[in-house]
């Protein structure tokens, strides 16, 4: 059984849910025994960020809409390049992301969150995401059977 793919490049907001961080109202107040586990930017280095390690911080409002689950793309755009790593840990674990943290979830089993954010983090990814609007590319390979 042959396959045939081909390559095609989609704007990446049809391939994934993209969704921005909570926005803090106030300084943050860590919470270690009822506060919920909160990823920052500064968590942001590297290829994965562990949700276990999160801090937790006193947070209220609805928070549903920011968590962050295993194998989301954790995004941010600097000034130079753009930074993304996977969220890793155990089913059922999550966090909230704090901006200006992104959440970038595929949709489907066809993506795979470790190309979403090695795409992300080429550096002539930057300039073309800035220069189209953000997060507009992506290349999602396709097979026919």
């Amino acid at each position: 059984m042959s396959m045939n793919y081909s390559i095609k490049n989609i704007p990446l907001s049809e391939a994934c849910e993209i969704r921005a961080g909570y926005t803090a109202r106030r300084a943050l107040t860590e919470d270690a025994e009822s506060g919920v586990p909160a990823i920052q930017l500064r968590n942001l280095h590297g290829k994965q960020v562990p949700l276990g390690s999160a801090v937790k911080y006193a947070l209220n409002g609805k928070l549903d809409r920011y968590l962050i689950e295993p194998c989301d793309v954790l995004f941010c755009s600097g000034e130079e390049n753009n930074t993304a790593s996977i969220a890793v840990g155990d089913a059922g674990e999550a966090a909230v992301a704090l901006l200006p943290v992104m959440v970038i979830r595929p949709n489907g089993a066809d993506l795979l969150p470790e190309y979403v954010a090695w795409s992300i983090n080429q550096g002539d990814r930057s300039i073309n995401m800035k220069r189209s609007g953000i997060w507009t590319w992506v290349r999602a390979g396709q097979s026919f059977g």
